[in-house]
């Protein structure tokens, strides 16, 4: 039977006395504001105040109030897993979600091994393969990311350093995880010999892409999103060869320790991750974590039924390790 999407009484019931949640986080604060007050005209006693900071204050602010032992914040939105990493392993800043929190995510249709204990679902990025439309046909594509060694494409891949740790970082980890460490050293090997572009941003990678220096590349959804909205772009997905290693970011959320008000920080974390807080999302014009929702925000830009991995959902403890990843990538020959 389908989920009806309503937040659990045990879960509303812990919440009722507190005072309103304190949320920090990176998203825009007129957006972060829409859903603030709909989470409180959807449950009458809740409300939530928002502070917009950067993921690197988010950590610092975090990290400064759990030693003061002056704890503002009850929970956070939309950060990078790489700046949340140490939070959970060297302040304890944050604090693992409730088994009866992270039933709700499940029940709700989100991966376990997604997510794991201390992050809560909010919005993702997903990773793509693009491909100039005016220089390769779709039929002319690799049927795999392999088939980006052959010497057709010497010269026409660009993408961002995954050394620079901005996100290319983690479908490469995925990958190696996926294919064992030879399979993806050769390949990476054959990008290489390929002359492949490295970048300093994924946007970068982009526009080098659209305007026709390099047929196929890697990046992130968001850059053709962005282009469709100004107008027809040159650039479209290679949603086949992508299969089945298709790979997302994570920008979750998380709930802090020792926050003054636990409760009303569950209760808005289950309201972000149900229907209604991802619809939200949507519709300020991005990637509900949700999978339905995400299908349903983007249907003529998403095929029907396709499915992201979590970024490094089987690399343990990569964001803990991101400094030994980036020696590793440079090592390979990525850097910039």
């Amino acid at each position: 039977m389908a989920y009806d999407g309503a937040i659990p009484t045990d879960i509303v019931e812990n919440a009722q006395g507190g005072d309103a949640a304190t949320v920090y986080g990176a998203t825009g604060s007129s957006q972060a504001q829409e859903m603030m007050e709909a989470f409180g005209e959807a449950i009458s006693f809740a409300g939530a105040e928002y502070v917009q900071m950067g993921d690197s204050g988010i950590a610092s602010r975090l990290t400064s109030e759990l030693q003061t032992g002056n704890v503002t914040a009850d929970a956070t939105i939309s950060s990078g897993r790489g700046a949340l990493a140490t939070l959970q392993t060297e302040s304890d800043a944050i604090r693992q979600n409730p088994d009866y929190l992270n039933d709700f995510f499940d029940e709700l249709g989100y991966p376990e091994e997604s997510y794991g204990d201390y992050y809560y679902p909010f919005n993702v990025f997903p990773i793509v393969t693009y491909y100039n439309k005016n220089r390769i046909s779709e039929d002319e594509l690799p049927d795999s990311y392999l088939g980006m060694t052959e010497d057709r494409f010497d010269g026409e891949i660009v993408s961002e350093s995954p050394a620079v740790m901005g996100g290319m970082d983690a479908f490469w980890a995925t990958l190696h995880a996926e294919w064992g460490e030879s399979k993806f050293e050769e390949w990476a090997q054959g990008l290489l010999d390929n002359n492949i572009q490295l970048t300093a941003s994924g946007g970068t990678a982009y526009a080098e892409l659209a305007n026709g220096n390099n047929i196929i590349g890697f990046g992130l959804i968001d850059d053709l999103v962005r282009a469709r909205q100004d107008g027809e772009p040159n650039a479209d997905i290679a949603w086949e060869m992508m299969n089945p290693h298709a790979t997302e970011l994570l920008f979750p959320g998380v709930l802090v320790n020792e926050s003054p008000n636990p409760g009303m920080g569950e209760l808005f974390a289950a309201y972000a991750a149900s229907r209604e807080g991802q619809e939200i999302i949507a519709s300020w014009g991005a990637f509900p974590a949700l999978p339905e929702v995400k299908q349903e925000a983007f249907p003529d830009l998403l095929p029907d039924d396709y499915s992201f991995e979590s970024g490094v959902f089987n690399v343990d403890n990569y964001y803990q390790d991101t400094q030994e990843w980036r020696e590793y990538y440079e090592e390979l020959g990525f850097g910039l």
